[in-house]
């Protein structure tokens, strides 16, 4: 029985945590979609993430890796705040040692840098320190990247981005022999269809309950459906959801702001 309960908790701990911060967009009072994996590696960081965050006990500078799917502003727009909040800590440090300040890994897609230093420079004061401890890492569709506790691969996708984005991305983020699927915003297309086999469970963009003519940079819940439908042996998550719906569908799941799943 000891040896029971012994290996049956290094199962659990084997298992990943998903704090769901944000599972709307601009378009829903949920907050917009962004999550967090073992409080420490955090998927997008858009308007209202940090008082989110704030508000389940952590912090800015608890985060040790920023991954970000693209840079519309539902997606990255408190990246200076969540920035310049981890920079202010490192004053703080003098008034109280309870934590150190972690070195800062933000991935995303070729452009990033740029789009980080041109955010920053709208807000002059003292911007230059907040990149402190901060590596910036530009990854293609196609590139993987062994971070040690972790793996990233990226893929392309089919979603409308700014000029200054190489492309918008999807992401398959590997721990402790677990892989789950990012899609990020994105229209049904080949590279997210032909991922979908190679990660365990997924956080699928599910933006639209049904889609109306024009509207063709999301999945609609139609189109998700039809892919859990053929893979019943996984989860998905439907998030930047702009619909209110309970519960699941199968192996279909809409998650809350605040739901945390082990998968």
């Amino acid at each position: 029985m000891v040896l029971i309960d012994f290996f049956a908790r290094i199962s659990y701990n084997l298992r990943m945590d998903i704090r769901f911060i944000g599972t709307g967009c601009f378009h829903t009072k949920r907050n917009n979609t962004s999550f967090i994996i073992g409080d420490k590696i955090l998927f997008d960081c858009g308007f209202g993430i940090i008082t989110k965050l704030h508000d389940v006990g952590i912090e800015p500078w608890d985060i040790e890796t920023l991954i970000v799917s693209h840079f519309h502003p539902d997606h990255t727009g408190d990246l200076i705040n969540f920035l310049f909040r981890r920079e202010a800590y490192t004053k703080e440090l003098f008034k109280s040692l309870k934590r150190l300040k972690r070195p800062l890994k933000i991935i995303g897609s070729v452009g990033l840098r740029a789009f980080i230093e041109s955010y920053a420079e709208l807000f002059k004061y003292n911007y230059p320190s907040i990149f402190d401890g901060v590596e910036i890492i530009e990854m293609r569709g196609g590139e993987a990247r062994d971070f040690g506790e972790f793996k990233v691969s990226a893929f392309a996708v089919e979603h409308d981005s700014y000029d200054i984005a190489d492309e918008a991305l999807g992401f398959i983020f590997e721990q402790s022999g677990e892989k789950l699927g990012y899609s990020g915003d994105t229209a049904l297309c080949e590279n997210l269809t032909s991922n979908i086999k190679n990660a365990d469970n997924w956080v699928i963009d599910t933006s639209h309950k049904k889609k109306k003519e024009g509207q063709v940079s999301h999945l609609d819940l139609v189109e998700v459906k039809e892919i859990a439908g053929e893979y019943p042996e996984k989860k998905f998550y439907a998030v930047h959801r702009r619909f209110e719906v309970e519960g699941n569908d199968g192996n279909l799941f809409f998650p809350n702001d605040g739901d945390i799943v082990s998968v």
